[in-house]
């Protein structure tokens, strides 16, 4: 059966959104993101049971805000100059504030002189169908917590996004620090479906998959990903 997808929500960094149907199809009801961001995955299937998680308390205050205040949206302000100046909840803040600029890896405060002129932005049509699409993701579950914290007893279908190695060093929680080797022993106790991306400097993780798609910049990264059945 056909289903829409579940346009973009947060305008993250290496979200995937545009990515998603080139993974392969999960295999399980229940899908789990250990590195949301824009859970662009999910998007792609979020008629699954979904779980969020994410270190970033302004990612997943967003996605909180999204699945649990969703009649709130359409009165969430659009004329602004400027994010602090609006009295509202942190995590209506931060949907807005990832939708101010294209592909952010963190809150943008003011909107960019292209956003400003350009519906994909927050915007009063923006607005409309980020309310549209929330509809379809109020069953969705978004948690604050590191990977090695998630419960990790049931199958499921894991799609796991950490930052790249190379260019990961723009997120609060990039890659500058992050054990990857600690990550590729987490990933070896999952059961069901795992996912695991990357793209081609990363040398964590054996990719066998190329997606071939270049990154926004148009450099030469290709985006990888190995599928683990077990």
């Amino acid at each position: 059966m056909k289903r829409d997808r579940v346009r973009r929500i947060l305008s993250y960094y290496g979200s995937k959104i545009k990515l998603a149907p080139n993974y392969p199809q999960p295999k399980f009801d229940k899908i789990v993101e250990p590195f949301a961001g824009g859970a662009g995955y999910s998007c792609f299937h979020w008629y699954k049971k979904v779980e969020l998680y994410d270190i970033s308390h302004e990612v997943i205050s967003a996605w909180d805000y999204l699945i649990k205040n969703r009649d709130q949206i359409p009165f969430l302000p659009v004329d602004f100059n400027h994010l602090d100046e609006l009295v509202i909840p942190i995590g209506a803040k931060n949907l807005i504030g990832f939708n101010l600029n294209a592909a952010s890896a963190s809150i943008c405060k003011i909107k960019s002189v292209w956003g400003r002129n350009n519906n994909s932005f927050w915007s009063r049509y923006l607005r409309k169908r980020i309310y549209e699409d929330s509809e379809k993701v109020k069953h969705w579950k978004s948690h604050c917590c590191r990977f090695d914290e998630i419960k990790t007893d049931e199958p499921a279908t894991w799609f796991i996004d950490p930052p790249y190695q190379k260019n990961g060093f723009c997120y609060k929680f990039g890659s500058v620090g992050f054990d990857y080797n600690k990550l590729r022993s987490w990933i070896e106790n999952l059961k069901g479906q795992i996912i695991v991306c990357g793209n081609n400097y990363d040398t964590w993780f054996e990719f066998d998959n190329e997606i071939g798609s270049k990154n926004q910049k148009k450099q030469d990264n290709i985006e990888m990903f190995s599928e683990i059945i077990k």
